[in-house]
């Protein structure tokens, strides 16, 4: 119920143009304003935001933060969750119906036609058709009616072909999933909805064509790239028999086998539908096989360099995120298979969807921001750079490291106890048990013990009566780990944590920046405080070019208001970063900015850079004090938040 709630508010929001009272939200949902400031306030709802967020202003009310393209996303986004999610063919929601009939209709349709097929009145049907037309503007594309003929979809084809697949994609139930067996991975009741789209016959004949060019690339296709070749050639087969040509802006030379699989694609499309398919449609067919990405890549086309360029990137993204991923061979593989297609997508200019990254950026900024400062090295390589939805494929490889990383022990001990090995064994348990961070490595009786211990291990438990040298490393404990044993070994490990806050703020307080600014733009401000940078001596005038090429192939907006642009570490002489509150949010590519942090990283020049990445990620994964930085009046007191307000307390 709470659920549904939260998508009535925020499908609300969505529709105001002003700010709103919570009681009249209240009332139009018939909860009390409490209950709407509980939702406002709660990480399940500032989850579904996406990157916008809500502002509440005391007697004004609340509005919805968020440029027109957001909104959009958000709208569509709510569509493919299971409250409103589309239905089944002849049911589905107004602007799947009116669009299926457009772009399935040969000839011009007229709107007393239209209503009749769809059992709506003119008056809601013109409404149904604003509505739709709000929706298609990002795509570039229009319904309009011409006089003495009627509506039709006007835009290229190539982008009306990008909606259909979408419109198509939708109609998959959210809570399926994908079959693994290789004829069986269309689930049912999707097919069934295709089958209602373009005939049972054209889908089983073109799954059999998408089956075949699997074999003669010797690769499988994932799961969601497979769905989405076989709806666009389903596409390419309909449009074609409308006489509806595409027009393609891509060129491929005949040495590449995706030329060639695509080459035997339309052979056999024009043999089986009776088609004759253009070279533009070859190109456009390429280009799907280009863009998917592949299960089984060979590892081979890698040469030694390249793989000690994967190996250093993994060093430093385990040094930024303070987790070791440097021994993870699955992820070192998992990262060569993934690059190898990616790169050749990005030299043939071929950009790729990621179904999952504003999801990525929200529940992993950290993985995003270190993923996007430490694939330059990759990038000088292969003199490419990596656009947002391609760092987001490559953070689901370490976000999956990241995970079989912190299932291991990370902080080593050893045992002090006299009771012989079946209560060493049995306390040994019992700890590991009890802490998941601490690996007894060794047990040991205290006669054996020597100071050089302390040195070889980070933490040694002292089950014993026996004195040992004083040491804040040195903790007393008893056979059966009672609860006061267990709050020493836990304060320990809160305190330790604590001291390495307070070492690193020592060492990078100086090297962080803190303004509050009312500039306008994005490009105004990446212009004054790189120059700013410059001037200082902490970068060289070439910086700011860095930053803006970035920003040109990769949006550094995660969510929250935040952005974290970033340059070329080959331009930086001393680390920094710059932290800069807006007085007004200003439009940062499809989100909304009023809190930037602008990096400044020289992974080769500074010791110990992975402080700032530390300091950084501490930061920006604490919504509360992001909130109280965002209420901040002047620099001086967003650095007070910054450097006391840590997370662990000292027991």
């Amino acid at each position: 119920m709470r659920k549904k709630r939260l998508y009535q508010l925020l499908l609300f929001l969505l529709n105001q143009t002003d700010y709103i009272s919570a009681k009249k939200i209240a009332n139009y949902l018939n909860v009390s304003s409490r209950t709407i400031y509980n939702d406002i306030n709660s990480q399940e709802f500032k989850y579904l935001l996406k990157g916008a967020y809500i502002d509440k202003r005391p007697k004004v009310g609340i509005k919805l933060i968020a440029d027109k393209q957001q909104k959009n996303y958000l709208r569509s986004q709510m569509e493919n969750t299971s409250l409103y999610s589309l239905q089944r063919y002849n049911s589905y929601n107004d602007l799947t119906n009116i669009l299926l009939v457009m772009f399935t209709s040969k000839n011009y349709t007229t709107i007393n036609k239209l209503s009749k097929q769809l059992y709506m009145s003119q008056k809601t049907l013109r409404i149904a058709i604003d509505n739709t037309n709000n929706w298609l503007e990002s795509y570039g594309i229009k319904i309009q009616s011409r006089k003495n003929c009627g509506l039709f979809i006007s835009g290229k084809e190539k982008d009306i072909r990008q909606v259909f697949k979408d419109v198509c994609l939708n109609l998959q139930n959210s809570d399926s999933n994908f079959q693994n067996h290789h004829n069986n991975r269309l689930n049912k009741d999707f097919k069934d909805n295709l089958n209602q789209i373009f005939t049972s016959e054209v889908v089983d004949k073109i799954v059999d064509i998408v089956n075949t060019s699997e074999v003669n690339l010797n690769e499988n296709y994932t799961d969601y790239d497979y769905v989405n070749i076989v709806i666009k050639l389903c596409i390419v087969v309909l449009r074609n028999k409308l006489g509806k040509k595409v027009e393609s802006d891509q060129q491929f030379n005949n040495d590449i086998r995706e030329k060639l699989v695509a080459e035997l694609i339309r052979l056999q499309l024009e043999s089986t539908f009776n088609l004759k398919l253009s070279n533009d449609e070859l190109n456009e067919i390429t280009l799907f096989i280009l863009s998917t990405r592949k299960q089984n890549s060979i590892l081979s086309s890698y040469d030694k360099n390249m793989i000690n360029i994967i190996e250093k990137f993994i060093h430093l993204l385990s040094e930024s995120l303070n987790v070791n991923l440097n021994n993870d061979d699955e992820l070192k593989i998992n990262l060569i298979r993934h690059l190898n297609p990616a790169i050749r997508r990005i030299r043939y200019g071929i950009k790729i969807e990621n179904p999952l990254l504003n999801q990525i950026k929200y529940e992993y900024p950290n993985v995003y921001i270190s993923v996007m400062t430490a694939i330059e090295e990759i990038e000088k390589n292969e003199n490419i750079v990596f656009d947002a939805n391609e760092l987001g494929f490559i953070c689901l490889h370490i976000v999956a490291g990241i995970n079989r990383s912190t299932k291991k022990r990370y902080i080593s001990a050893i045992l002090i106890c006299d009771g012989g090995l079946t209560i060493s064994n049995f306390l040994k348990s019992k700890i590991e048990k009890q802490f998941n961070e601490i690996s007894i490595v060794k047990t040991i009786p205290s006669n054996n013990f020597n100071k050089n211990l302390l040195d070889q291990y980070d933490l040694v438990l002292n089950s014993t009566k026996t004195s040992l040298l004083f040491s804040d490393n040195i903790i007393l404990i008893n056979f059966l780990l009672d609860f006061n044993s267990q709050e020493a070994i836990r304060s320990w490990i809160i305190k330790n944590q604590y001291r390495k806050i307070i070492h690193n703020d020592k060492k990078i307080r100086k090297n962080m920046l803190f303004f509050k600014d009312n500039l306008s733009n994005k490009e105004e401000l990446l212009k004054k405080y790189c120059k700013f940078l410059e001037i200082e001596g902490y970068v060289d005038s070439k910086f700011y070019q860095s930053v803006i090429k970035r920003e040109q192939m990769a949006s550094t907006s995660v969510g929250r208001g935040i952005a974290v642009p970033h340059g070329s570490s080959e331009y930086i002489n001393n680390s920094v970063i710059t932290i800069i509150l807006l007085k007004n949010p200003i439009q940062w590519d499809q989100q909304i900015v009023n809190l930037v942090f602008l990096l400044a990283i020289n992974h080769h020049k500074t010791k110990n850079y992975q402080y700032f990445y530390e300091k950084l990620f501490n930061i920006i994964s604490d919504n509360d004090l992001i909130n109280k930085i965002k209420k901040s009046f002047d620099p001086k007191e967003i650095e007070e938040l910054i450097f006391k307000n840590n997370p662990y307390k000292v027991i």
